[in-house]
């Protein structure tokens, strides 16, 4: 007798074949597959808070901030017999900016006993505060109608590749996302579009004296140091000329700001030994120091955050 076997039953054997492999157990011929890993998160950097003292010494805090906070470095910077001035750091260096425009660059991490790996001299000799820009180019405020670019990589004795003169008095210079750059101008603050060669939009601060040192920029707003009349000013951007401040609160003869990723505005505040004022948001005209730290401080000035 002829056997008969219609394609479909051929197709449930075969169903059931594999479904019998696959709910196999230890003892069973199914391959097992190894699960796979959950990808190892990437460590987010240590935050810090680096203070330019002027007694050449140039401080590191651990963030958080309490008002126990005493530095974790206290690293003394070569300069000409001239106390420090501006501090900005990114991922690669610690620049720190004296008095008579000395440039010194650290290699990343700081230590108490860390030396320059980098030094040159802005050609007006004389520096206010400094920053980094998103590609890693060093930005500096010279105290008078300059500002200049010094592109990496970095090198001994090197020369700006951008010295610009169209402002009075600059001493704090930012950068916001779009690559605009703010630089404080006396009682006032201009604002520079790429290629920050033409004529800047100028704001005027309010103020019966006011002098505009710090600034920094959180989320859409800029913070501006106004120390003649000891307050932040806070603007919306974009800014225009004939912008007015959000908000203003009081803080004691503030220079160098900065801020973090929290949104925490912090604020060197001049005298001796002076004061490290940290914010907290969110920022209202009745706003007060959340933190207040004086360790190891000596009329600090410029401020940063990093790694």
């Amino acid at each position: 007798m002829q056997l008969r076997i219609s394609f479909s039953a051929l197709l449930a054997v075969a169903f059931l074949s594999v479904l019998i492999a696959a709910c196999s157990g230890p003892g069973g011929n199914a391959s097992v597959m190894t699960p796979t890993p959950s990808p190892t998160p990437t460590p987010t950097p240590a935050s810090n808070l680096y203070v330019a003292n002027s007694n050449q010494v140039l401080l590191k805090f651990a963030l958080p901030l309490t008002s126990g906070s005493t530095p974790v470095t206290q690293t003394t910077v070569p300069t000409d017999g001239e106390g420090l001035n501006g501090v900005a750091v990114n991922a690669q260096f610690i620049a720190t900016l004296s008095t008579l425009g000395e440039v010194a660059l650290f290699a990343q991490p700081l230590a108490s006993a860390s030396t320059p790996t980098v030094q040159f001299t802005l050609p007006q000799n004389a520096g206010r505060l400094m920053t980094f820009d998103g590609a890693g180019d060093l930005w500096a405020a010279t105290g008078s109608d300059t500002f200049d670019e010094y592109k990496s990589p970095f090198t001994n004795g090197m020369s700006p590749a951008l010295n610009t003169d169209n402002i009075s008095s600059g001493l704090g210079i930012a950068f916001d996302a779009s690559g605009n750059l703010y630089i404080t101008d006396g009682g006032s603050f201009d604002v520079f579009a790429p290629p920050y060669t033409g004529s800047p939009i100028s704001v005027t601060l309010p103020g019966i004296n006011p002098v505009a040192y710090g600034n920094a920029i959180i989320g859409t707003q800029i913070f501006i140091a106004d120390r003649g009349d000891s307050v932040i000013a806070v603007y919306n951007l974009p800014v225009t000329a004939s912008s007015t401040p959000a908000i203003t609160f009081t803080a004691h003869q503030p220079l160098g700001i900065a801020s973090d990723s929290s949104g925490n505005l912090y604020v060197a505040s001049n005298g001796e030994p002076g004061n490290i004022f940290v914010f907290a948001p969110p920022f209202t005209a009745s706003s007060v120091p959340a933190v207040t730290v004086n360790n190891a401080l000596n009329s600090p000035i410029g401020i940063a955050v990093g790694p």
